[in-house]
């Protein structure tokens, strides 16, 4: 009912500032990330500011990754369980587009080196969501098309059991059933097993 006074995150100036995204953390920290950079080189940056609203600056989290993804939908995501953090984007290459993320463990401090989830298969990918286990586990889910951007699916993966990804489900019930140009969405419910995904 009261709003505070508007906090600025990113610096304005040459550079395009698309689709933030906001989270907090256990610690009271909110957590801002946004894609930053001339349209073709994006890239995906994040600000962490204290419970008091004090931002640092922005620090790059998209690393060597080929560019991010940007608009309508597109975007970098961003998601927090307790002392975890992840963000996630898809890269800019048009016939084997893939979908990237990179994880925290500790609120933000450090980040671990971002790891691309998707199995590298010659197919477009957009509109990606990514979400946390209650154990830091990695959740992702995206719209897949073929080569020619038919038959849209939405397709879930998890992280698997010593490194990397398992292989990809079709996690709606029917293809080309799918909205393509409207994002999914996925939950994860404190009991570590159930994920609740929602699309159009």
């Amino acid at each position: 009912l009261v709003l505070e006074i508007e906090l600025i995150p990113a610096s304005v100036g040459a550079s395009r500032n698309e689709r933030p995204r906001v989270v907090f953390t256990s610690d009271g920290r909110s957590h801002v990330v946004w894609a930053k950079g001339e349209f073709g080189s994006e890239s995906a940056v994040l600000s962490s500011a204290s419970p008091e609203g004090i931002y640092d600056p922005a620090i790059p989290l998209s690393g060597g990754t080929p560019g991010v993804l940007t608009g309508e939908g597109y975007g970098p995501t961003i998601s927090t369980s307790g002392s975890f953090l992840v963000a996630a984007w898809e890269d800019r290459i048009t016939q084997n587009s893939g979908a990237w993320v990179i994880r925290s463990t500790d609120a933000g401090l450090g980040w671990e080196s971002p790891m691309r989830a998707d199995p590298q298969t010659a197919e477009l990918r957009d509109y990606t969501c990514v979400g946390l286990f209650p154990d830091g586990g990695l959740s992702q889910i995206w719209m897949k098309y073929d080569a020619n951007y038919a038959n849209p699916r939405t397709e879930w993966t998890r992280e698997a059991t010593g490194g990397g990804f398992e292989d990809p489900v079709v996690a709606t019930a029917a293809a080309g059933l799918v909205c393509e140009c409207c994002s999914p969405y996925q939950v994860i419910l404190d009991d570590g097993e159930t994920v609740l995904l929602a699309f159009r």
